[in-house]
């Protein structure tokens, strides 16, 4: 096998594995993605029940006072 021979299968196999790097990061940053969409909706959902429990804690002094 020529040295020209084993650097062609060389940049085969580098193209394979950059392929491969590449797709694994992908699905990384779908699964990164996925949390935080989910961490979004819970720090959301947080803030509205702090805003609920607030309204509520309001309103019960406000009925005190009146």
């Amino acid at each position: 096998m020529t040295a020209l021979a084993k650097e062609d299968g060389n940049d085969e196999d580098m193209a394979e594995m950059i392929a491969y790097e590449i797709e694994s990061l992908s699905s990384e940053l779908k699964q990164l993605e996925e949390k935080l969409t989910v961490f979004s909706f819970l720090c959301s959902h947080y803030h509205v029940q702090f805003l609920v429990s607030w309204i509520s804690s309001f309103n019960s002094m406000l009925v005190q006072l009146f």
